[in-house]
């Protein structure tokens, strides 16, 4: 269950040490977006805290629906009504995947043709995308993976074929024990 909290948290953390190290450029902002349908609220509060506690220099925001999660990505606001005024430069997935979908939440998922909905325009004209997920690039032209790649004016993008596993991404660490 918090196989992609995790690795996210472990992702976060490099990119906190990026950060600290001065290089990263002052007006930019590290999101973290998670879909609050897999957790209760008592696990969103313990991922809040584990930010807290390590001192990583993120925004969290929290989304229960595709529709939310677009609209954070084209406006900056879950419901939609924002403006972006930073681009998207780098995109990491971590969640589960199937030919021609990423999950976003329990229930909640990505179609490629959900692809078609960002705003292409947001994204910066270096992205990154890396896809953590089973299947992303599984279909070759049919896959997600390519669906974004090719809608995004052909980012770079890393997806997976075939089977991901995260077993003992953090192992019995301190963040683990912290977080959970």
């Amino acid at each position: 269950k918090f196989n992609f909290i995790e690795t996210a948290l472990k992702k976060l953390n490099e990119s906190a040490d990026y950060i600290k190290s001065n290089e990263w450029p002052k007006n930019d902002t590290l999101t973290w977006l998670i879909d609050t349908t897999a957790y209760s609220s008592g696990y969103i509060e313990n991922f809040k805290s584990t930010v807290n506690i390590e001192r990583l220099p993120v925004k969290m925001v929290f989304t229960n629906s595709l529709n939310q999660f677009i609209n954070y990505m084209n406006t900056s606001t879950i419901d939609g009504t924002g403006t972006r005024k930073q681009f998207i430069k780098e995109f990491t997935l971590f969640g589960h995947g199937h030919e021609g979908s990423v999950d976003l939440g329990l229930d909640d998922y990505m179609y490629t043709k959900d692809i078609n909905r960002l705003n292409n325009t947001v994204f910066h004209s270096s992205l990154h995308s890396i896809f953590y997920s089973c299947n992303a690039a599984t279909g070759y032209e049919e896959s997600f993976g390519y669906a974004w790649q090719q809608h995004l004016n052909g980012a770079s993008t890393q997806a997976c074929f075939n089977k991901t596993d995260y077993n003992n991404i953090l192992g019995d660490t301190y963040l683990e024990k912290k977080a959970w």
